[in-house]
């Protein structure tokens, strides 16, 4: 078999808000690449349409095969795109093969009642198995699960390849069919039948026009029904006001959908735990070889879906089975669902002693005893369950704003003031704090300690100018250089909202409403973030204002910290900040109190 050495682009000129004279100085949009295949089997050249998706070097993904390419290659990458992009469809190759003869391609002969052995359907299948699949393979990174799809003449074929070659491929989209011999029928069913029939998808569509086409859906439906395996996935669906000519687009998209959806919720045990994104991952696993990739709001990230806090799920297994129940839990989430769970040694010696905190103390020592549970040692920064007040431990950084900004907490970190300038502090001397104009900000790095996955407490001092909707007066940014890791400012309705917002696959807002802020006056806003227990309290002037439960884990960051500004989408905060503090653990209400106490 030989190759043309040059991939022509396959263009998708955007000309619908352009003048007919700038259509030569306009960049195409080019999503595809075009291969020509010297075909030995067939006797001609045959071109197929290639689109690749961006992933990372080394990673294999699955292949959609359209038929009709010339037609369908266009709609079949948007939709694999769109899916893609709203993570309901891994990462997905689309390949459109293109016609030279369709009526003799797709129409499958006979010899009496079977097939015939050598006739242009048997020579197209060869083609599509035999070379252009392993062609490509050569070229782009393509796994081995491949899906086939046909509309029309196509949906036909597909009914011929399964019967022919019904492990070629693990899916198949069969799309409004042709009405074809009935002979079709009977070897389609026997091939359902046949012993070693892999793990299949199979998805049938037809719309209400031509009562011919939708006849010969019903049967072929009929037929599937009656004859499946267990190892068969099915789908039908019919679309009633879609033509033999509109059928398509939804046909792909539902078939893409339902092709990529996650695996049930299961009803006890560690899966009742996992999220859509993580039953998405083990479906995909499982089925694709590939691992679910947030969408891109969250910008670059890692491998997989973010983890569930540990803490909850144990502590309801201790509510629901007793400590005899910890050990086969815990060893099913360590054996089975260790990526889909955050297992922070940290995080586990907070839950003891959160346990111990509740006098729970036989209930610690149960999860203490368990395998690789970790020890306690004298140097971890606990989260405080309890009382005691020490404002030393866990500091992570402690900031001063007296026209000389610098972090007692850390020698090393390094400040960028931007426009922002002193201004009297609470203490009404000068420069004790910073004042921002909706344009400046001040960025802080180089303190390692503000790159902890865990929990963190924030707090401030701020005296509010304008309250602005989305204002954060402190924010860190993800290490992805995009978007907050997490922030504290105004809400939607500045007069009447604040608190935190968390941008993990999208962004999570915790606001306190109905509660006004004072402007022009200094007020000590704190953030309890428990990435332990899932929790969030929120205190005012050493008050608690309001709690939230089940907020989501993040990742660790290597962001800087930005005093007066959110880079989510870039407004900044119009006021003055005084003293900022962070611990890399959860205060205690008590410890708030005797912060905002020691002005």
């Amino acid at each position: 078999m030989r190759t043309l050495k040059r991939a022509l682009s396959v263009l998708l000129v955007v000309t619908a808000s352009l003048p007919l004279s700038a259509l030569d100085s306009e960049p195409a949009v080019s999503f595809g690449h075009k291969e020509t295949i010297e075909s030995r089997i067939t006797g001609e050249k045959r071109q197929v349409l290639v689109y690749m998706p961006d992933v990372p070097q080394g990673t294999k993904v699955p292949v959609l095969v359209v038929l009709d390419g010339e037609y369908l290659f266009p709609t079949a990458t948007t939709l694999v795109r769109n899916l893609t992009g709203a993570g309901r469809l891994p990462a997905m190759a689309v390949v459109g093969v293109t016609n030279t003869n369709r009526g003799r391609d797709m129409n499958p002969g006979f010899q009496g009642e079977e097939f015939a052995s050598d006739d242009a359907a048997a020579r197209f299948i060869a083609y599509l198995c035999d070379e252009m699949l392993p062609f490509l393979e050569q070229k782009y990174p393509l796994s081995n699960y491949r899906a086939l799809a046909g509309l029309s003449n196509g949906g036909l074929f597909l009914m011929y390849a399964f019967a022919q070659r019904p492990n070629a491929f693990q899916a198949h989209i069969i799309m409004s069919p042709a009405s074809g011999d009935d002979r079709i029928l009977p070897l389609f069913a026997r091939s359902l039948a046949r012993p070693g029939l892999g793990t299949h998808f199979l998805f049938l569509s037809n719309g209400d026009e031509e009562a011919d086409i939708v006849l010969g859906a019903t049967r072929l439906a009929k037929t599937i029904e009656d004859t499946r395996p267990p190892s068969l996935t099915y789908h039908y669906e019919y679309l009633p006001g879609e033509t033999h000519a509109s059928v398509a687009t939804k046909s792909l998209y539902r078939a893409l959908e339902l092709l990529g959806q996650p695996d049930p919720v299961w009803p006890a045990g560690p899966a009742m735990y996992l999220t859509e994104m993580q039953r998405r991952d083990r479906a995909w696993t499982r089925l694709f070889g590939s691992y679910y990739a947030a969408p891109s709001l969250a910008g670059p990230g890692p491998k997989g879906p973010p983890p569930v806090p540990i803490a909850r799920p144990l502590l309801d297994c201790l509510a629901a089975s007793g400590r005899d129940g910890l050990a086969p839990f815990w060893s099913s989430v360590r054996n089975e669902y260790a990526p889909y769970f955050r297992l922070d040694p940290l995080d586990l010696k907070n839950l003891a002693a959160y346990l111990e905190s509740q006098a729970r103390k036989e209930d610690a020592a149960a999860l203490r005893s368990l395998p690789a549970f970790p020890s306690p040692s004298k140097d971890d920064a606990l989260n405080n369950y309890g009382s005691a007040i020490d404002l030393e431990r866990g500091l992570a950084a402690r900031i001063v704003m007296d026209g000389n900004p610098r972090d007692l907490a850390n020698a090393a970190s390094q400040f960028k003031i931007q426009g922002a300038l002193p201004t009297t502090g609470r203490d009404g001397k000068e420069n004790g704090a910073y004042r921002f104009d909706g344009k400046s900000n001040i960025s802080v790095t180089g303190n390692p300690a503000l790159q902890s996955a865990g929990s963190l407490t924030v707090s401030a001092w701020i005296r509010p100018r304008v309250p602005t909707a989305y204002a954060a007066w402190i924010s860190q940014v993800r290490s992805a250089g995009w978007g907050s890791k997490w922030r504290v400012g105004f809400g939607a309705s500045p007069n009447s909202q604040w608190g935190p917002t968390i941008l993990a696959t999208r962004w999570f807002d915790y606001w306190k409403n109905g509660d006004e802020l004072p402007v022009g006056k200094w007020v000590h806003t704190v953030a309890v973030f428990d990435q332990t227990l899932a929790t969030l309290k929120l205190y005012r002037d050493g008050k608690i204002a309001k709690e939230f439960y089940g907020i989501p884990a993040w990742e660790s960051s290597t962001g800087p910290l930005l005093i007066g500004l959110q880079r989510d989408d870039g407004i900044s905060y119009i006021g003055d900040v005084g003293e900022v503090r962070i611990y890399n653990r959860t205060l205690s209400a008590q410890e708030v109190t005797a912060l905002y106490s020691a002005r």
